[in-house]
């Protein structure tokens, strides 16, 4: 006689309910937002108010989708994506004199160069992830200020108005090209995060190297190829910027780190690494854009105050994440 008792299909149903919420409970507070943007901005459902939401998030996008696999993988955040954006765009608009797709794949190839830099420091040097991205923006910086000697430059040559339409022309009116390939891509990186090996790795990774280890995890090679998706992501998001300004500048990705981490922890991705949705991640984003865009329309509200609230938001979510993490035993 068999010891083996029938599995109770409850637990496992408990556990799809849970993954479900994780994964779009986030999209429950976008829809509380949407009342209250109304309130404040009679306009915010129109095509122009629409486009402006969409033409402000459009490469923040790109990069969340990138910079989420470094979060996940536990190695917290890429600080060197302000900078990696502004050479992807110089690498981009100087190649666009050889046609639309040498600026292409100008720009993914600076983010592979800096994403293996990145990746070889953090995953076989060890190298403390903050410090070292942080150092990588000034190496940036100082490199392309000397090759370019301090000046923007502009898309030039027979391919310029293709360059441009990249983040400027729209479909149905409101949606810029971006966008949809951003859908495409992020459905992508969806499928490989949760349901590849690799993304299981980084999972694994991210809740415990040395488990990761022992399971047989090249937890370097992981951490490189983790830093090169970021980097590309973060590259492509640089090139359509510079679309969108129609020119390279030193000053396209400032901020785009913060508001990238932001977006991300607040959809739920643990810094701590080994938790948390790509779907999650993209909610968060569209909370940041609804509260901006909000906040915009409110006459008196500057800048300042928006990124007063976006403070906020990340200091709230890593407090409560940090105190959960405690209280489940994780340090």
């Amino acid at each position: 006689m068999s010891d083996a008792r029938p599995t109770d299909g409850r637990a496992l149903e408990v556990s799809t309910w849970k993954k479900v919420v994780h994964a779009l409970g986030i999209y429950l507070v976008v829809i509380a937002l949407l009342p209250i943007a109304w309130f404040f901005d009679p306009g915010f459902f129109s095509a122009t108010n629409f486009n402006n939401m969409f033409t402000g998030m459009q490469h923040l996008l790109i990069v969340v989708l990138g910079a989420s696999f470094i979060t996940y993988s536990g190695k917290m955040a890429d600080l060197s994506i302000p900078f990696t954006m502004v050479a992807a765009s110089f690498a981009s608009v100087f190649f666009l004199q050889y046609g639309i797709l040498a600026a292409v794949a100008a720009a993914i190839m600076t983010g592979v160069l800096v994403g293996s830099v990145n990746g070889l420091a953090i995953g076989y040097l060890n190298l403390n992830p903050i410090i070292w991205t942080f150092a990588m923006n000034f190496i940036l910086e100082g490199v392309l200020r000397m090759a370019f000697a301090g000046r923007q430059v502009y898309p030039k040559g027979a391919d310029a108005d293709a360059f441009l339409a990249i983040a400027n022309a729209r479909v149905l009116g409101f949606v810029p090209p971006v966008i949809l390939v951003a859908i495409v891509l992020g459905s992508v990186l969806h499928v490989v995060m949760k349901k590849s090996n690799f993304g299981r790795d980084v999972q694994i990774t991210g809740a415990s190297e040395d488990v990761a280890r022992a399971s047989g995890v090249n937890v370097p090679g992981l951490i490189l190829k983790v830093f090169i998706i970021s980097s590309v992501c973060t590259a492509l998001a640089g090139l359509s910027k510079a679309s969108s300004l129609k020119t390279a500048n030193y000053n396209l990705g400032l901020g785009m780190d913060f508001d990238a981490v932001t977006a991300i922890v607040l959809g739920g991705i643990s810094l701590q690494g080994g938790k948390g949705f790509l779907t999650g991640a993209i909610g968060g984003l569209l909370v940041i854009t609804i509260i901006q865009t909000t906040m915009s329309a409110i006459p008196g509200v500057s800048i300042y105050w928006q990124n007063i609230v976006k403070a906020g938001i990340f200091i709230s979510v890593v407090g409560i994440n940090a105190y959960l993490s405690r209280k489940a035993g994780r340090s």
